[in-house]
């Protein structure tokens, strides 16, 4: 597998993002230790170097997990990274709290790369007060983490205060072919490739949603006359395709995901024009589906009713394409939601946390008004 050589270890082209690992009941964050371990293994057996965590994946369990699994492993094999979160930190300490506590999680001496969490303009004032910039730096003067870097969910403004102002060896950035023709994620890589820092991507393959393809969407890509290849292929390989870009990150839920991506990196190819055309062509067709924006990262979860709003955007946007309300409305009392769209109380604490910066209590409200009384 192809790998970059820009720190002490090499960084394979596909990296492991552990935030949507198997679970033991659908719908919960309680890890699968022995599929997810069955992951990991066969990961790092076929040349994956590079796993992706962060502090609250999985409610923690994500961390401990890998504090368990990756010890197997010679630690020069592999690139460990994590994430300080904004949404936690509420003292002076918590700081230099939270990555000692990572790092025990972990069972880690040291990070190999680590991140401020989620940066945007809502999370940027906590980081920036509570002095967290100064922290990690502090961290890697230690030599507790090698590399610092921060994840972006902002807009083009912040990322070119948080460029210029700070320094930075690395940055995550949400990159697919949708956001690419139909977003700000290629103002955001041409930004963050302007003052020579390399990429890594998150959410190549949308939260599964380009694997995932409506019937025009496929026809589209389908005329490349290579159906032998995946849908989340496209996705993998688009990412990859862009230069400067170190790993792509992708939530392998399950082993035929994970050998469906090693097969796309084994025998890597960057793109061509003429699938650039297809993939843009393909994401116009395909924005027809979107009605809610959402990738099912489920930052959300802060939600203090517990409102499952990831999978009632999902059930929504499927409704979208063919506006059989009848169908949705049966679909929805078939989920069974513990805490349906009439428990949000606008208190908008998941807007606060959300990447994609939906107003979700207003999406909410407007899905109820579909039920009408």
């Amino acid at each position: 597998m192809k790998t970059s050589n820009l720190f002490e270890k090499p960084i394979s082209l596909l990296g492991l993002g552990c935030m949507r690992l198997p679970t033991k009941e659908a719908g919960k964050e309680d890890i699968d230790y022995d599929a997810a371990g069955q992951i990991v293994d066969e990961a790092i057996k076929k040349g994956i170097t590079y796993f992706d965590t962060a502090y609250g994946y999985h409610d923690g369990d994500s961390e401990r997990f890998l504090g368990k699994t990756l010890p197997n492993y010679p630690r020069e094999s592999y690139n460990l990274a994590s994430k300080l979160p904004s949404w936690y930190i509420r003292r002076g300490n918590d700081s230099r709290r939270i990555p000692e506590e990572q790092m025990t999680r972990l069972n880690a001496d040291y990070l190999d790369l680590y991140l401020l969490h989620s940066v945007q303009e809502g999370s940027w004032p906590v980081f920036r007060d509570h002095n967290c910039y100064e922290a990690v730096r502090a961290f890697r003067e230690e030599g507790l983490i090698r590399h610092m870097g921060f994840s972006f969910h902002g807009d083009l403004p912040l990322l070119k205060e948080l460029l210029d102002n700070y320094e930075w060896e690395f940055v995550q950035l949400q990159l697919n072919y949708y956001d690419w023709f139909n977003g700000s994620a290629k103002a955001e890589y041409d930004l963050v490739r302007a003052h020579g820092l390399p990429v890594i991507v998150m959410e190549p393959v949308m939260g599964g949603k380009l694997a995932n393809l409506t019937d025009k969407t496929k026809s589209v890509l389908d005329k490349a006359g290579q159906k032998e290849k995946s849908y989340a292929s496209w996705a993998i390989r688009f990412a990859a395709s862009q230069e400067g870009v170190m790993t792509v990150l992708s939530g392998m839920s399950n082993i035929e995901q994970l050998r469906d991506n090693l097969q796309t990196m084994e025998s890597f190819q960057p793109f061509s024009e003429e699938e650039t055309a297809l993939v843009e062509e393909a994401s116009n067709a395909f924005r027809e589906f979107f009605a809610i924006p959402c990738t099912g990262c489920a930052y959300c979860s802060v939600c203090p009713k517990k409102v499952e709003i990831p999978a009632i955007f999902s059930l929504y946007n499927a409704y979208n394409l063919d506006r059989n309300l009848e169908k949705f409305k049966s679909d929805y009392a078939a989920s069974g939601f513990q805490a349906g769209v009439a428990a949000c109380v606008d208190c908008k604490k998941c807007e606060r946390f959300c990447p994609q910066e939906i107003k979700i209590p207003d999406r909410l409200r407007k899905i109820k008004e579909l039920f009408g009384e």
